[in-house]
């Protein structure tokens, strides 16, 4: 693959990471349009150069969880972030086997692969249209094994290109009566983890480096530098943006799409 075809790709995953709208779908769409058909797990390796972005953005965060891990049994989000990534890591990695092994097996490409895309935008779109009506005022404080355990599915069950991933454990921490700036924070916080154990997952078993090395510098360059740079803006715009109507007037026009020209 083109390594400016990389560079373009790192560069949606930089700017999707930050807003509810599934970067891995975005990226996915990107790529099966341009005719790459064994996209998935570039799209997951992708996620090196926001991991790389939001680790230097939430430094603060991270030294935090790291200087309390000896504090473990008292300090709640070392707690949290210990407990949802426990839950997460292990059905996530059974998800990312499982995907792979349909989309090898039913020659999920092309057309195919932006409906169910969709379709999943509009499940995401849905998710977080019926969050925004659960808004309570917890923070990481007031949180406990039943929260670990929510956000952990909900990160996990991300790992299907659609389904947004900060869309999914926001909503999931919403839903829990967390404060929508505290859900916001942890949901960044934990997805460090699970994102470093996913890249690892993809640089050792996965099937990228046909790819060359190239065009994996230059994606996770891109994604790396838009997504920094964006980060803040971002971040900032998700909180006023109604990304809900956003996910499912995308998700329905890609499943409409898809389906027209599949049937033509």
């Amino acid at each position: 693959m083109d390594p400016v075809l990389g560079f373009l790709l790192g560069l949606i995953q930089g700017v999707a990471e930050w807003v509810p709208v599934s970067s891995k779908g975005m990226v996915g769409l990107a790529a099966s349009w341009a005719g790459v058909d064994d996209w998935l797990p570039l799209a997951f390796f992708l996620h090196l150069g926001t991991l790389v972005a939001v680790v230097i953005r939430m430094r603060a965060d991270v030294r935090d969880v790291l200087v309390g891990l000896p504090r473990w049994r008292t300090d709640r989000l070392v707690q949290f972030v210990v407990g949802a990534t426990l839950v997460s890591l292990p059905f996530g990695f059974i998800g990312v086997v499982l995907l792979q092994d349909a989309l090898d097996r039913y020659d999920v490409t092309g057309l195919l692969a932006t409906v169910l895309i969709g379709a999943f935008l509009i499940v995401t779109g849905l998710v977080l249209r019926t969050s925004r009506k659960h808004v309570g005022e917890r923070g990481v404080a007031g949180t406990g094994t039943r929260d670990w355990v929510i956000m952990g599915l909900a990160q996990a069950a991300a790992v299907v290109p659609g389904l947004s991933r900060s869309g999914m454990t926001i909503s999931a921490l919403l839903f829990q009566g967390l404060e929508p700036k505290e859900a916001l924070r942890l949901s960044y916080v934990v997805s460090i983890p699970a994102i470093a154990g996913v890249v690892a997952y993809e640089a050792a078993f996965g099937d990228i480096w046909h790819f060359g090395a190239p065009t994996l510098a230059a994606g996770v360059l891109g994604a790396f530098v838009f997504g920094y740079v964006t980060l803040d803006v971002l971040l900032r715009a998700a909180q006023r943006v109604r990304w809900d109507l956003f996910c499912v007037a995308f998700g329905g026009a890609a499943v409409a799409l898809g389906l027209l020209l599949m049937f033509l």
